[in-house]
């Protein structure tokens, strides 16, 4: 989806991250802050993509789940940045 709606015009902030650590808890959440702030300033459309697990319906214990995403989701689908216009880098960094 990220690769897709990162090349719309209009799309100023597009990324794919992975709530399935601590360290990438962290970078989904700062992403969706960045995000928010890209709306408010007017910079243009945002999107968060966020590659999580359902051990239900995978029919995996937690452990195993996170470990599947991590082998094969995250492998099939790259974490990152899609898109950034300049003014939202500017904006990230604080200038």
């Amino acid at each position: 989806m990220a690769e897709l709606l990162g090349g719309l015009p209009g799309a100023a902030y597009v990324t794919r991250q992975a709530v399935l650590d601590v360290p990438g808890i962290r970078r989904a959440k700062k992403a969706i802050k960045l995000a928010f702030q890209t709306q408010l300033a007017g910079l243009g459309f945002s999107m968060v993509e966020i590659i999580s697990t359902c051990s239900t319906n995978w029919h995996l214990g937690v452990i195993e789940a996170l470990e599947w995403a991590k082998e094969y989701m995250v492998a099939y689908y790259p974490l990152g940045d899609t898109k950034m216009a300049d003014a939202v880098r500017a904006l990230k960094e604080g200038k």
